[in-house]
């Protein structure tokens, strides 16, 4: 289990996307109004793993 402890606002997230196929934009729409916490865990997922790349392939450019 990782030492890290993110702070999230209490305020919910809106999402707007406008470039997603119908179906894939109707499953996001589905998920945040039915788990919306799950939805939260995806994002702060992705952006970590996005983050966690980015600096790694900074690193390995030097």
């Amino acid at each position: 289990m990782s030492d890290y402890h993110f702070e999230l606002t209490p305020e919910p997230l809106h999402l707007k996307v406008s470039d997603l196929p119908s179906d894939v934009a109707e499953q996001i729409r589905d998920a945040q109004t039915q788990n919306p916490e799950f939805l939260k865990n995806i994002l702060v997922y992705g952006i970590t793993h996005k983050a966690v790349f980015e600096t790694l392939s900074r690193a390995w450019r030097r």
